[in-house]
């Protein structure tokens, strides 16, 4: 068995606190100071009847990440969420 000493124990959980405070704030410092990321598109229609309207949004390889179709009914609107892995 390996028996750390006292000094090293409470070294490393140190650095491991330390590490988990800088990771809290490098994910929440963001959203705590810009708010929840915008969307990743925005549908309004300013028409007098309903429109249905299909989305397609490809990532930087071409792959396509959402192809949706929405109905949108008079002076409606959608909006879809940024995914976080964006």
């Amino acid at each position: 068995m390996i028996y750390l000493s006292s000094k090293v124990g409470n070294k490393l959980f140190v650095i491991g606190f330390l590490l988990v405070i800088v990771l809290f704030l490098y994910i929440a410092l963001p959203f705590i100071f810009m708010g929840s990321p915008t969307p990743i598109f925005q549908i309004y229609n300013n028409d007098v009847k309903s429109h249905e309207v299909t989305v397609e949004v490809f990532d930087q390889h071409n792959k396509s990440i959402i192809n949706e179709a929405y109905n949108l009914e008079y002076e409606g609107d959608f909006s879809q969420v940024r995914p976080l892995s964006l």
